[in-house]
C-alpha cells in the first residue's frame, strides 16, 4: 500500500497487525514495536500529530531499545508543540543511537534549537508572571 501511495489502506493494515499480534502471539515485542512504529510514522507524515505520538508510545512502551522510534517520537512531539517532550525522546535518541549515524548530528542541532525554544518559553512565562504580579 506505500509502494502505491495507498496511505489509508497502510493504517488500515496496521492497525488489523497491531490487533491480531498481541504480545503472546509474536516472537519478540521488537515485531509489535515495528509495527506501531510504522503506524506513527504514517500518522506524523499526515500531519496527525496525536496519533502519531500515541502510536509512538506504544511502540516504546513495546519495545524501549527501538532508536528510530525515540527520533520518531521525538519528531513527532516537535510537530505537536511540546518541545520539552520533544528534547527528552531526541536525548533518548542520542544516547542509543550509533554514534557514527549521520542523524544522530541532525538530532543534536535540532535538540539545540529545541533547548532554545524552552529557554524563551521560560524567559517569556517569568516576564509575564513579573508583569502580572
Amino acid at each position: 500500500y506505500l509502494r502505491v501511495a495507498a496511505e489509508a489502506e497502510a493504517v488500515m493494515v496496521l492497525r488489523e497487525g497491531i490487533r491480531i499480534n498481541t504480545l503472546d502471539r509474536i516472537r519478540t515485542p521488537m515485531d509489535l514495536a515495528l509495527l506501531f512504529n510504522e503506524l506513527g510514522f504514517l500518522k506524523l507524515q499526515s500531519g496527525d500529530y496525536g496519533a502519531a505520538v500515541d502510536a509512538l508510545l506504544s511502540a516504546i512502551r513495546t519495545d524501549s531499545n527501538r532508536v528510530e522510534v525515540a527520533f520518531n517520537l521525538g519528531c513527532a512531539y516537535a510537530s505537536k508543540g511540546e518541545p520539552r517532550m520533544a528534547l527528552r525522546y531526541f536525548n533518548q535518541y542520542i544516547g542509543i543511537a550509533p554514534k557514527n549515524d549521520e542523524t544522530v548530528s541532525i538530532a543534536r542541532d535540532v535538540t539545540r534549537h529545541l533547548y532554545q525554544r524552552v529557554m524563551e518559553q521560560q524567559k517569556n512565562s517569568a516576564e509575564n508572571a513579573n508583569d502580572d504580579g
